[in-house]
């Protein structure tokens, strides 16, 4: 009690790089499985490239991610009277691999394709924005919940490399290296199409994650 703002953030932003850290084995306190590696099941993306006339429709599965426990929380300061809080994210380094399976059409090219892809990203970065609300957990005690979260997420370079792509064309399907060499060389113009939807999943699995460990603070209730 007494912690001012500054003092308060201070304090959650050394309990949250133990957090961090925590990934890799889980913590049974707070109900939180180990998330390091990461795994998500499927995930369903309608890809526009607009001004190309080319909508291809993209299931991507078995995704498996590496080295969340190695992201950093910093420059997280608390409003407890707004009940806000902004803060900054920083991965060195993530690893993803998994499958994935397309349909669409260009013009009368049928885009089909099905494998496997892998990508590094390093100098992961994101700044993020919060808004607090009181909830209730499962016996009804007050606890503190995130309202809304919003995220810009970015990063330095990435490579990424996809293996069978336009699969049904025997002469076309030879384009793969050219196409992973083309996705790598525009992969800032290509985020900028993909990363709203993007933003929006990762924003939804750290709001449940965040929510979880803060059902089991309601300690933190008294300062907002």
């Amino acid at each position: 009690m007494g912690l001012n703002d500054k003092e308060l953030s201070a304090c959650l932003s050394e309990n949250l790089e133990g957090w961090a850290q925590s990934l890799a084995d889980g913590i049974p306190e707070f109900d939180l499985a180990s998330m390091d590696p990461f795994t998500y099941k499927q995930y369903d993306y309608v890809l526009n490239l607009r001004p190309f006339p080319v909508i291809p429709m993209v299931k991507v599965t078995d995704i498996v991610i590496r080295h969340l426990s190695k992201i950093n929380v910093a420059n997280l300061k608390l409003d407890t009277a707004g009940k806000r809080m902004t803060f900054e994210i920083l991965a060195p380094l993530l690893q993803a691999n998994g499958r994935y399976a397309t349909g669409g059409n260009l013009w009368f090219l049928a885009l089909l394709g099905k494998g496997t892809w892998n990508i590094d990203i390093n100098g992961g970065k994101g700044a993020g924005g919060a808004t607090f609300k009181m909830g209730r957990d499962s016996t009804g005690q007050e606890v503190l919940q995130i309202d809304q979260l919003k995220l810009d997420l970015d990063y330095d370079n990435i490579k990424l490399e996809v293996d069978g792509i336009l699969h049904g064309h025997e002469i076309l399907k030879r384009t793969g290296p050219l196409f992973n060499r083309y996705v790598n060389e525009h992969s800032k113009e290509l985020w900028e199409i993909i990363k709203p939807e993007v933003v929006v999943g990762v924003s939804d699995i750290i709001k449940s994650i965040i929510n979880k460990t803060l059902a089991k603070m309601p300690g933190l209730v008294k300062y907002f």
